[in-house]
């Protein structure tokens, strides 16, 4: 934690210079598992487009809740919110009530109650409503959520619009992280605004964390 103190006080260019520096070290620790798409795309690619789910353990809510909470605290909120979905959803006239139940628990929360795990073995975070939720079928929900499918579907996450403007040697840095941040709680740290309103800021926390 020191370090992470002496961090909050730098400016932003000296975290970019940090940044430059350390993934200039950890360029060759990339693994040859990757899949060549995610790499082209994040290395070369001028026209990023998701970063969410890279797979069922790499998955991020960044943009749906406030990641600066302790993991046990998401944990168990995302748990008793899924067993809560299961309960109560039968058909889409539930959501309401659902959302209901969601604010009476969760009064203070202004973030949206559909943020919870998606899987049993909860290794994957995302949105209940969305239309790659297994569950759903395919079908698109998310006009129920507090911000309505439009401007869901139309978000462009913020690292995205970092990256396409970044150097190579901050997108080996961030291929480098996203295959070190192996569970949904700091691969969200990792992209969430709540987290890294300085981008470089975001990156170097989970460096650390991962090098301690």
């Amino acid at each position: 934690m020191d370090s992470l103190k002496k961090i909050s006080i730098i400016s932003e260019t000296e975290i970019a210079c940090y940044a430059d520096s350390i993934s200039k070290t950890v360029s060759n620790l990339l693994p040859n598992s990757l899949d060549p798409a995610t790499v082209s795309n994040v290395l070369f690619g001028n026209n990023l487009k998701f970063l969410c789910k890279i797979d069922s353990r790499r998955t991020c809510a960044g943009c749906c809740d406030d990641f600066t909470q302790e993991r046990d605290v998401l944990a168990r909120k995302y748990r008793w919110r899924k067993k809560a979905y299961k309960e109560i959803v039968k058909k889409s006239c539930d959501l309401t009530l659902y959302k209901t139940h969601v604010r009476k628990k969760e009064e203070f929360s202004q973030k949206c109650p559909y943020v919870a795990f998606l899987d049993e073995e909860e290794k994957s975070v995302g949105c209940l409503l969305h239309p790659k939720n297994p569950d759903n079928r395919g079908i698109d929900l998310r006009n129920y959520g507090i911000y309505g499918s439009g401007l869901c579907s139309a978000y462009v996450c913020s690292a995205i619009k970092t990256l396409e403007k970044a150097k190579l040697s901050e997108r080996l840095l961030t291929l480098h992280l996203m295959e070190s941040s192996d569970n949904w709680y700091f691969y969200s740290r990792l992209f969430s605004p709540s987290v890294s309103h300085g981008y470089h800021r975001g990156l170097i926390e989970i460096y650390l964390h991962y090098t301690e």
